[in-house]
């Protein structure tokens, strides 16, 4: 327990210092989005085809229930919750037009699309190939239970495939008419008068009847993806709804019933765990039921809980050691949390990341710091740590190229000595050749170091023509492979070899030539001509 604690870092983020990030300097960032942990599965609606069921309206959360519950009756049940979890995103827009159009684009046409702003607005986003994948399709009500179904035994049953239930083509256009309603909790959840009540203090209404409410219908405004110059970007497929409506949902829990029930709880949650002993099963928390059919079955189950997975409890799990499996509905949850849990700040470029970096450290610094006039010191603030995405990212990747950099200068290296040591050896046997030619110079009135001379020479004309040879060749390769990899990605320039880095290469060539050389040459500067000219 203590080591899986230690991979989490808990910050208190409080009023003073949201007021400090509110102070950093406007140009140094596009976007600083909050966001609050709503499970906004919970309380927004839609309608969807269910075998047996008349388009019932049920909530995000609850959709995602029943389809889970359905693979768990299937041979793919140890599967079913990953499937499922993998497959959403319900994320909060960051507020700013500029920065979204600057990565994304729409894919829904003009007249239809804009980028959602009011409290009544959502978009949806797809990967670079305009695709939204099934399972999010499906767990946002866009496909039936048999179109659900078709996509699992594509994937692991062929036999029972039909490629006619196929989903080949969407008109994106179509998406945007798909009508979705939030739900205020007060709506959601029922306070429960039942004898069970201390076990199961509410229970959570799966399904909109006539009694639902001041419900708030989310206009999709458009369908974006990614610009194809683009990398990485800020947004994960999924829905995504604004900062309106997050302040609005806060606004609105904040007085709901069960917002302050948990407020009174000592611990602020609620916990909904299932102790199985034989065959007996308790609930504690917060219940709810739905039904489906399945192979001609109809089922009526009971859920233990609306929130999110213990993540201990999955570790455990994993593990394949046996505890019960517990639930947590928490304030944040529910929208009752009027600070943040997380903040993205989003910077202009890599200059002005750098200087966030420094105004947010400065925070945990010794020094007094003057915020709006105000002093605040040391003892008024406690340390938060954050983390850096891309310099993270920068710095796996530069210690990459330095392993592999630091490899291929032991080899070019080790090369270089043997190339080194060959040049030495081919002069040398050069001189041994040419004793008797040697002979001839020095009787011809040839100094010793015309004789030196000669021999560098040739080492220098070696190291020269060689330095020349392989740089020509390095540049007919960089042409060749910017050329293909050009034509197949955004990547211009792949390689580039300056022409400084070029000449100082051949210099490097005619210098290590020439260290090569100078053996050789000094011993056949010191051979006696008399000898040298009766060698044959």
């Amino acid at each position: 327990g203590k080591e899986l604690t230690n991979l989490m870092i808990s910050n208190e983020i409080d009023e003073l210092y949201l007021e400090y990030l509110d102070s950093i300097p406007e140009e140094l960032y596009s976007v600083i989005a909050k966001y609050y942990g709503i499970n906004i599965r919970n309380n927004i609606y839609t309608s969807i085809d269910f075998q047996n069921q008349n388009n019932p309206v049920m909530s995000l959360n609850a959709i995602k229930e029943v389809y889970t519950a359905m693979l768990g009756k299937t041979d793919y049940a140890d599967y079913s919750s990953m499937i499922l979890s993998l497959a959403s995103t319900y994320m909060q827009l960051p507020n700013d037009e500029d920065f979204i159009l600057s990565q994304y684009e729409f894919i829904t046409s003009p007249e239809n699309s804009y980028i959602a702003k009011e409290a009544d607005e959502i978009m949806l986003v797809v990967d670079k190939n305009n695709q939204l994948s099934d399972l999010v399709l499906a767990q946002l009500g866009y496909l039936s239970q048999e179109q659900f179904f078709n996509i699992i035994y594509r994937g692991v049953e062929s036999n029972k495939y039909n490629p006619d239930l196929d989903i080949n083509y969407i008109d994106y256009d179509e998406l945007l008419g798909k009508e979705f309603t939030w739900y205020p909790n007060d709506v959601i959840f029922e306070k429960n008068t039942g004898s069970d009540s201390a076990y199961v203090p509410y229970k959570y209404k799966a399904y909109a009847d006539d009694t639902f409410k001041d419900g708030k219908k989310l206009k999709i405004t458009g369908i974006l993806k990614p610009k194809a110059s683009l990398s990485y970007g800020s947004l994960s497929t999924g829905m995504y709804y604004t900062e309106a409506l997050t302040a609005e949902i806060i606004k609105n829990s904040l007085k709901s019933e069960i917002v302050n029930y948990i407020n009174s709880l000592e611990n602020k949650a609620i916990v909904s765990m299932h102790y199985e002993d034989g065959s007996i099963k308790i609930d504690r928390g917060i219940t709810y039921t739905y039904n489906y059919s399945l192979d001609g079955v109809d089922y009526n189950d009971n859920v233990g809980f609306v929130g999110s997975t213990n993540m201990y409890a999955s570790l455990m799990e994993q593990m394949g050691l046996s505890m019960p499996n517990y639930y947590t509905l928490t304030l944040r949850d529910l929208g009752g949390a009027e600070l943040p849990n997380s903040i993205s700040i989003y910077p202009t470029n890599f200059e002005t990341k750098d200087e966030i970096r420094e105004y947010l450290d400065k925070w945990n610094s010794d020094d007094t710091i003057i915020l709006n006039g105000r002093e605040i010191p040391k003892e008024m603030r406690t340390n938060v740590v954050y983390t850096d995405a891309l310099s993270l990212v920068m710095s796996i990747i530069n210690t990459m190229i330095k392993i592999i950099t630091t490899a291929l200068v032991a080899f070019t290296a080790l090369s270089l000595i043997v190339s080194t040591v060959m040049i030495a050896i081919i002069t040398y046997v050069s001189v041994i050749e040419r004793i008797k030619e040697i002979g001839v110079i020095r009787a011809l009135g040839g100094r010793k170091k015309d004789v030196s001379r000669l021999f560098t020479a040739e080492t220098f004309i070696i190291g020269l023509a060689s330095g020349i040879l392989g740089i020509s060749v390095t540049y007919i390769i960089s042409l060749i492979a910017n050329t293909i990899i050009g034509s197949i990605s955004e990547i211009k320039h792949f390689t580039n070899l300056p022409i400084t880095a070029a000449l100082i290469m051949i210099a490097i060539s005619v210098v290590l030539t020439l260290i090569s050389g100078v053996v050789p040459a000094g011993l056949a500067a010191k051979k006696d001509p008399v000898e040298a000219l009766r060698t044959e």
